[in-house]
């Protein structure tokens, strides 16, 4: 891994920015999450000890890169302390929480575009920040209606994208991302993944209960003096309440009475209310929770959906709200996730066949419904003293995975044969030569 260090100065009048790449790094530490139902925007953070006697300035940019390039934060440094001679402990977060710290005025929003509130929760925390995050298209045509009472910026922010169901991505990419939940599925490969993975289970929660509000213009002060709401509002707002609720249906016999409740977030309302109640049933509903470690460059992160494999021959389906990184030869996370749920899988038989003869065969236990295409493998196999390297005909197996299991076919020729010192080429990048051409001793 390396880490790039930015810093600005001004240089004949005109302000410059230098960068400089550190690749001497120990002990990085990186666990980036997301709060899918935006109950909560928490701020991601990394660590690391860099080898090196240059110091370094808080807020300045760093950058957390593998040795592929690929991206895994674009923070600000929020500390960097020596801990001994020529190393400095270097501790970087996102700009999220610069929002904790600034205040916004109670303000009544009518049909109010997502994207406006977005940007003026950014602002009032960060100004000048309009480069530095995205918002999804999704979001394009969402409207907030309600009211807002003074707040951190933070937490306004957290009532608007609670509001859309929408949620904030840290890591991973130049720029924060605001978006939705995406249902699509990415399979975590059951060689990927490291011991059985561990499930917990939570208390059961046997309903949820959520407010809706209304408000309209009171026609006179006596009128609005006259409102029985639970919080009063500035003149002229009155409001009406409505409770909706869902049930858990899955709850056994016996367990007592366990209801959560969101009251108070004055953003809910009957435009809104029924896809609220719905996700808040998912997340308390579910009560499973799953740690998984598995193999990890950046293919499965946070926000994400994946599925994975609890043995051999069980799959489950989850959210993954953190990943928790161990850097080596190749990068590990323990991911953490919720709305765990069992999913029906089916076996995927594979034969590798050449002239009719099976030189190997491999099986996959894949969801049923899933689109599968996996990456032929060259195959080395020796027969009497002879050694056979066999080519695929095709580069993937594909397919969409059916319930009761499938088998699949795959075509290879040989592409070398090794014996007695001497090498015959068949094949070279599949374009064939014939058995007499190429020998080599």
């Amino acid at each position: 891994m390396y880490l790039t260090y930015y810093w600005a100065e001004e240089e004949g009048g005109e302000i410059v920015i230098h960068e400089k790449n550190y690749d001497d790094l120990k002990n990085p530490s990186f666990a980036p999450e997301v709060d899918l139902y935006a109950l909560s925007i928490p701020v991601n953070q990394f660590s690391v000890d860099i080898v090196t006697t240059d110091s370094f300035s808080v807020h300045n940019a760093v950058e957390l890169y593998d040795d592929m390039d690929g991206l895994w934060a674009s923070f600000r440094i929020k500390s960097a302390d020596q801990i001994q001679p020529g190393v400095v402990r270097l501790v970087a977060d996102t700009w999220i929480a610069d929002l904790e710290h600034a205040t916004m005025d109670a303000e009544m929003y009518e049909a109010e575009p997502a994207g406006d509130l977005i940007d003026a929760c950014i602002e009032a925390g960060f100004p000048n920040a309009t480069h530095m995050y995205e918002i999804d298209s999704s979001f394009s045509s969402a409207t907030v209606t309600g009211y807002c009472p003074e707040q951190t910026a933070r937490e306004r922010l957290t009532w608007v994208l609670f509001a859309i169901g929408g949620m904030v991505k840290q890591s991973f990419a130049d720029v924060v991302q605001i978006v939705p939940i995406d249902d699509t599925a990415t399979l975590i490969p059951y060689d990927k993944t490291f011991y059985r993975p561990a499930i917990s289970n939570g208390e059961w929660v046997t309903e949820v209960k959520v407010t809706a509000f209304s408000f309209t213009e009171a026609s006179s002060q006596a009128e609005w003096e006259a409102d029985d709401s639970s919080y009063r509002f500035p003149l002229p707002w009155v409001c009406e309440e409505q409770d909706f609720s869902l049930t858990n249906s899955d709850v056994p016999d016996g367990v007592p009475e366990n209801v959560v409740e969101i009251g108070e977030l004055y953003l809910i309302n009957s435009g809104n209310v029924n896809a609220i109640l719905n996700r808040m049933a998912a997340y308390y509903f579910n009560r499973a929770e799953v740690s998984l470690d598995c193999i990890n460059n950046r293919q499965f992160l946070p926000g994400d959906k994946v599925t994975a494999s609890m043995d051999e021959e069980s799959l489950i389906t989850g959210y993954i709200t953190q990943a928790s990184f161990q850097f080596g030869l190749q990068a590990r996370s323990t991911l953490k996730l919720i709305g765990v749920e069992d999913i029906t899988g089916a076996m995927l038989t594979i034969n590798y066949v050449y002239s009719g003869g099976r030189i190997k065969q491999a099986k996959y236990f894949l969801p049923v419904g899933y689109a599968f295409s996996i990456e032929n493998p060259f195959i080395d196999r020796t027969y009497q003293e002879r050694r056979f390297i066999y080519a695929p005909q095709t580069e993937n197996a594909t397919g969409t995975m059916t319930a009761g299991g499938m088998t699949v076919t795959v075509e290879y020729d040989i592409a070398l044969e090794s014996y007695g010192g001497n090498l015959i080429v068949y094949s070279v990048d599949g374009v064939e030569t014939g058995s007499g051409v190429g020998v080599i001793s």
